[in-house]
């Protein structure tokens, strides 16, 4: 099993969520709800604390696996997650908040 730990780039406390990640449809407009619930998991994981599969978020949030890896499809695309996976099988999340895309 892979273990990933999660680095929040912004330096948000685990309780200090985004304003415009509340009304992520007019700030966000490809985001879905599953992303967002991902997203707002793995903001408030501590950066020491590694998460070790996507059936940790999985059972976290209460989805699917195979929904837990396409919202953190969606998530890359779009700029709020990035990863690098070592050697010895471990990957590290990078997550970070871009500009919105847009308003409504």
């Amino acid at each position: 099993m892979a273990i990933s730990n999660v680095w929040n780039s912004e330096g948000l406390e685990t309780t200090d969520i985004p304003e415009q990640l509340v009304n992520f449809g007019q700030h966000y407009p490809d985001l879905k709800p599953r992303d967002v619930a991902v997203l707002m998991y793995l903001l408030s994981r501590p950066t020491v604390k590694f998460v070790k599969s996507n059936e940790e978020i999985a059972k976290a949030t209460n989805m699917g696996v195979s929904t837990v890896a396409r919202s953190l499809r969606v998530l890359q695309k779009n700029g709020f997650a990035s990863y690098a996976r070592f050697a010895n099988g471990q990957t590290e999340w990078t997550i970070k908040i871009p500009e919105p895309k847009g308003g409504k």
